[in-house]
């Protein structure tokens, strides 16, 4: 008798702890797949108090040091820079938290600063939210030669996730063959403060 209520106290204390972790997973994989908030409205043309290299497109991404969705967001752009060379500049917006802590102490900027053609500022004046209206950590703007926005998106397939996706497709496509790209995609990442 006592070996049968241990054994069912085992059965139950088993099929929570497997309820627990299958509820894990599934909270997991829903929240790698929902994208943040897209961008607002973005500026159309680059904005003329910004300097730009003439006769080369432009990418610009937000980016929050604290997310770690971002340092896939990062890698991808270390892919596109690597397909493409010397076919865009890009600008890191890095934004910086309430908390205070500074954007160039984080590893991602760490690894950011690395990338040929890369230039890495921290937005005090919150240029990526204000001007470009960027309100997910990862969310991309690429303008082409004539400072037309061509792309407003992710370049990640989910949070947190390097690999083949839509959005870096999209842009080398452009930047390659001249193939207009999709006008945005999902951005996937944390919202900006």
């Amino acid at each position: 008798m006592k070996f049968l209520k241990h054994r069912a106290f085992a059965v139950i204390v088993g099929s929570l702890w497997l309820a627990g972790v299958t509820a894990g997973f599934a909270f997991a994989w829903r929240y790698a797949g929902q994208p943040g908030t897209p961008a607002r409205e973005p500026v159309r043309s680059w904005p003329a108090q910004l300097p730009r290299p003439a006769g080369k497109a432009m990418l610009v991404m937000a980016l929050h040091p604290g997310c770690p969705c971002s340092r896939a967001s990062v890698s991808e752009l270390e892919q596109l820079i690597s397909h493409c060379p010397g076919k865009f500049e890009g600008l890191l917006l890095f934004v910086p938290d309430a908390a205070g802590d500074s954007p160039q102490d984080s590893a991602l900027w760490q690894t950011a600063s690395t990338l040929p053609g890369v230039v890495c500022r921290v937005d005090d004046t919150r240029l990526s939210a204000g001007t470009f209206g960027a309100r997910t950590s990862g969310q991309v703007f690429l303008y082409d030669e004539a400072g037309a926005l061509r792309f407003s998106g992710g370049i990640t397939e989910s949070r947190g996730h390097a690999g083949a996706n839509a959005g870096r497709q999209a842009i080398e496509a452009f930047l390659l063959e001249g193939t207009p790209p999709a006008p945005s995609t999902p951005v996937f990442g944390c919202a900006l403060p």
